[in-house]
C-alpha cells in the first residue's frame, strides 16, 4: 500500500485488509481464513468508515488455490471461501476491493462481495473457471446483481 493510501484511511477512520501469496496472491484456505477472522473482528469496530482490500504485487488476485480443489479438500475450501464471503456481504461499514492488474476467479468473487471494487486503469477481470466447465458459485449470484443480468451473461 503506498503512503498517501495509508495516511488517507487512517484519517478517515478506515481499515486494509492486505493479503500476499507470491506470484498472484492466490487464495489459499490460510488466506481466506485470516480474511474472516479480520471481517469479523472489523464488525466490531463502530468507528470504521470503509473498509479496504488489497493486495500486494501487479495482481490483485489469479484466484483459488488449485490444488485445494482436489477431491476431498474442496469439500473443505469452499464453505470457508462462502464464510469470507457472508462476512463481507454482512460488515456494517462499505467495502472496497483495491484492483490492479488480473483480478480471476476466486479474486473476482472476493472483490464481488464488496461494496465497490475500485479499479486501476491495469485492471481485467475473468472467470476462467467457466471455461473449464466449473461454476464459480459466488459470482454466478453476485455478477448479475452487481452489473445486470445482460452483462453478466
Amino acid at each position: 500500500m503506498d503512503a498517501w493510501f495509508a495516511r488517507h484511511l487512517a484519517a478517515h477512520s478506515a481499515a486494509a485488509l492486505r493479503f500476499a501469496h507470491p506470484k498472484g496472491n492466490i487464495l489459499t484456505r490460510e488466506i481466506i481464513a485470516a480474511l474472516t477472522a479480520a471481517c469479523e473482528d472489523l464488525s466490531r469496530a463502530p468507528r470504521l468508515k470503509l473498509i479496504a482490500i488489497v493486495s500486494d504485487g501487479p495482481d490483485f488476485c489469479f484466484g483459488a488455490s488449485v490444488p485445494e480443489h482436489a477431491p476431498g479438500e474442496i469439500e473443505r475450501a469452499l464453505p470457508e471461501m462462502h464464510a469470507l464471503v457472508r462476512e463481507l456481504l454482512a460488515l456494517p461499514p462499505p467495502t472496497a476491493a483495491i484492483v490492479r492488474g488480473r483480478c480471476l476467479g476466486g479474486g473476482f468473487e472476493l472483490a464481488l462481495a464488496c461494496d465497490f471494487i475500485m479499479a486501476a486503469s491495469d485492471a481485467t477481470f475473468g472467470l476462467p473457471e467457466i471455461a473449464l466447465g466449473v461454476l464459480p458459485p459466488v459470482a454466478s449470484v453476485l455478477l448479475p446483481v452487481k452489473a445486470g443480468f445482460a452483462r453478466a451473461a
